[in-house]
């Protein structure tokens, strides 16, 4: 669990504004010192603070309830995925795979959202969009692995692209503001 937590807090310093650097380099150092049983609970919350100071800082920065929007979207459909992949664990391990690679892609977007790396995400958007175009191939090739399930493969294919696609050309649009900013 030990492991689990410092992940967490990894992530929350990446996560977190400039600003909160020695906070986070705080709760790092004091980790050490929480019980075992409680590390991961304790790693967690600071997660949970470095998001709610990120989108403070997103409002006061004059990033806008777009970005929010989106943010929120990455965070839902990467639930939603590792979910759905928890769900079908005992019945088709392919779907287990595809769950988990939409939830990998979703939770990179988030990432990338959260540290205005517009550019890494319609690199992620693309990624997102391959892996869409693959599902939506194995139905078309007929491969027997995923003929069992080959219509919520396809109605994840179609999702897939449309949802790949928006997150695409919403990265487009903030990299496009962002250079007007900096020009």
């Amino acid at each position: 669990m030990s492991v689990a937590a410092h992940l967490l807090l990894v992530l929350a310093r990446h996560i977190a504004p400039a600003h909160r650097s020695d906070w986070i380099a705080a709760m790092q150092a004091e980790l050490q010192y929480a019980p075992n049983r409680d590390r991961l609970i304790f790693a967690a919350g600071c997660l949970f603070s470095a998001l709610y100071e990120r989108t403070l800082h997103m409002f006061r920065s004059g990033i806008g309830a777009a970005k929010l929007i989106c943010l929120s979207a990455c965070a839902l459909l990467a639930a939603l995925g590792f979910g759905n992949a928890a769900r079908f664990n005992d019945q088709d391990p392919m779907l287990v795979i595809l769950f988990c690679l939409s939830a990998v892609i979703w939770s990179a977007a988030l990432v990338a959202i959260a540290l205005k790396r517009w550019r890494s995400l319609g690199h992620i958007a693309i990624g997102g969009l391959m892996l869409s175009a693959v599902q939506g191939l194995s139905i078309l090739l007929a491969m027997p692995a995923v003929q069992q399930n080959a219509a919520l493969i396809w109605a994840l294919f179609q999702e897939g692209l449309v949802l790949f696609g928006a997150l695409f050309g919403a990265a487009q649009v903030f990299n496009h503001k962002q250079d007007e900013a900096i020009s």
